[in-house]
């Protein structure tokens, strides 16, 4: 049988007995310890007032005109700029608004219009569509 030997060196940095400090390395209990905890706000790194300087001078006018954006939620579909957006169905409500138990074998209901936009989720995917 074949002798093992052992002639290897010993790593002092990747002993298992070597103690974490005398390594120079982290204890590793104490990794976290060391991170910076990132801020409740995103901050995006090209944008202006990422440097203490910045916010401290703030932020010309003109840089934050140029990041505005129209507000088109209160428009009305349809309308000006939204010339592709497809006819949006009014709400439709039943001529008793459902007061009354409907004894009808016809469905019937009237058009309120858009009603102020407050659609909720399966209202807003209906649309109206032209027949062939």
């Amino acid at each position: 049988m074949a002798e093992q030997r052992n002639d290897r060196r010993e790593d002092p940095i990747h002993a298992l007995d070597t103690d974490y400090e005398d390594a120079g390395q982290p204890a590793l209990e104490d990794t976290t310890e060391d991170f910076v905890v990132p801020g409740d706000e995103p901050v995006a790194m090209g944008e202006f007032g990422t440097t203490g300087t910045e916010k401290e001078a703030g932020e010309p006018l003109d840089i934050a005109l140029s990041r505005e954006e129209p507000d088109i939620w209160n428009r009305a579909p349809g309308t000006e700029g939204d010339a592709e957006a497809d006819p949006v169905a009014g709400r439709l409500v039943a001529e008793d608004r459902g007061s009354r138990p409907d004894h009808e074998d016809q469905l019937v209901a009237e058009d309120e219009g858009v009603d102020s936009g407050g659609f909720s989720a399966e209202e807003q995917a209906v649309h109206e569509r032209e027949e062939p």
